[in-house]
């Protein structure tokens, strides 16, 4: 009797066993995408700044010719409006953010990858390439104010 009380039993867990294990490697269609909260949101860039060699030159938008609108939305979707003398241009793509290094890929592009900080309602790229017409592409810092 008492061997058939082990096989009962150990039928019964091994039952309990099989259901248990179920899949757990199943897919989402979420992507894995870290957001940091404080960067959600309509950002308006307020300033550059320019450093070469020893000298360091701040500009607004205006003075520089151009003018950019960043809209980073909770869901890792991106979209950035420019304005400069050749124009309108708005970009999609997706972003990103993790220990102080954001990560922008737009449609078509190499990612773009920069350190940044936030102070409130201001955010700083430190590095950045921006293009200033007549000069090309010049690297600078960014500093955004949220709407």
């Amino acid at each position: 009797m008492k061997k058939t009380n082990y096989k009962f039993i150990l039928l019964i867990l091994l039952g309990f066993l099989i259901i248990s294990c179920g899949d757990d490697d199943k897919s989402t269609t979420e992507p894995d995408i870290n957001i940091d909260q404080a960067l959600v949101g309509t950002w308006d860039l307020t300033k550059i700044t320019i450093v070469s060699g020893t000298v360091t030159i701040d500009l607004t938008p205006a003075q520089a010719g151009i003018a950019f609108t960043a809209v980073f939305n909770s869901d890792g979707t991106f979209e950035s409006t420019s304005t400069d003398s050749d124009g309108t241009t708005v970009d999609t793509g997706t972003w990103g953010a993790s220990e102080g290094v954001l990560t922008i890929t737009i449609e078509g592009d190499d990612p773009i990858i920069s350190p940044y900080t936030v102070n409130g309602n201001i955010v700083s790229i430190e590095e950045y390439s921006v293009p200033i017409p007549n000069l090309g592409n010049i690297p600078a810092a960014l500093e955004f104010t949220k709407r």
